[in-house]
């Protein structure tokens, strides 16, 4: 699970893109998560994105389908 605004000098963005230069596989098993849904650029990268996402707050239930989603559970991510 990873926040697109990770405190620091690398962000969840960026964490994410190297996660998809180095382990692609797991880069798809990712659940983005982000409060700044308004921000244009995040928008964008989320719509971009081959993983799920959820805008806070959200439904632990939802996080949790999400989590079956990525663990093979209940097909692929997409």
């Amino acid at each position: 699970v990873l926040d697109i605004q990770l405190p620091g000098a690398i962000g969840g963005q960026r964490l994410l893109k190297l996660v998809e230069e180095s382990h692609p596989d797991l880069a798809r098993r990712a659940i983005v998560i982000t409060a700044d849904t308004l921000n244009y650029e995040t928008h964008r990268f989320l719509q971009s994105l081959k993983c799920p996402h959820h805008e806070k707050p959200f439904m632990i239930s939802d996080l949790l389908k999400s989590l079956e989603l990525v663990l093979g559970r209940r097909g692929n991510a997409s």
